[in-house]
């Protein structure tokens, strides 16, 4: 979060073996993933991606965030993350209609999206749209911000990028309330960032016209 990449993959490396197995031992090869990403490594991230991250197939919503969020990274760099995408998508059509975190739901939305799984992406979004008269506290983080992000998710992937650009651009501050730390969150603003990018190389002349949020 600080631009600090070499930094943190000297950190990282001295300390790798106290890492231990399971969700939270992935999710330092992620952090470490990340930092090479830093360096414009999306080579050595995807070599991290498969040989730890997703190496086990796990079934592990933590894991399965984890892998989500560095695919979808990978490909904001211009990484090509190939069939990965598929096999991550049909790992995660069992959560569609979990309906417990937004947090989980926007990660969801990103393998979907990165697999071009429209069928996939369609149902959770319908999920998420049955939960919103709930009186729960997932529905209300659906309505704010779950249900507007998976939106913007699709529609960058699918190259909508006008409508992606005004979903994000209107989120509220409070983000943080979908869970996740500020580097995970982090996704939300790489993808508007990129979305704007790809707006400005529209040929001169082009229209953009931004959907209503």
């Amino acid at each position: 979060m600080t631009g600090r990449a070499d930094d943190g993959l000297r950190w990282m490396n001295a300390h790798e073996s106290v890492w231990t197995d399971g969700v939270a031992g992935t999710h330092c090869w992620w952090h470490l993933a990340l930092f090479h990403l830093g360096n414009g490594r999306a080579d050595a991230a995807l070599a991290l991606y498969d040989e730890r991250v997703r190496a086990a197939r796990s079934e592990a919503v933590a894991d399965l965030i984890d892998a989500s969020a560095l695919l979808w990274r990978v490909e904001l760099q211009g990484g090509e993350p190939g069939d990965r995408w598929s096999e991550l998508a049909a790992a995660w059509a069992p959560h569609i209609d979990d309906r417990f975190c937004s947090f989980t739901d926007m990660h969801a939305m990103l393998a979907f999206a990165g697999a071009q799984d429209w069928e996939r992406a369609r149902r959770l979004e319908l999920s998420l749209v049955s939960s919103l008269p709930l009186r729960t506290r997932h529905a209300e983080t659906t309505r704010r911000l779950g249900l507007p992000a998976c939106r913007a998710l699709a529609a960058f992937g699918r190259g909508d990028d006008g409508l992606a650009v005004s979903l994000l651009a209107a989120l509220p501050p409070q983000a943080r309330r979908m869970g996740g730390s500020h580097a995970q969150r982090d996704v939300l603003q790489l993808t508007l960032r990129r979305a704007v990018e790809r707006m400005r190389r529209l040929r001169p002349g082009d229209r953009i016209e931004l959907a209503a949020a």
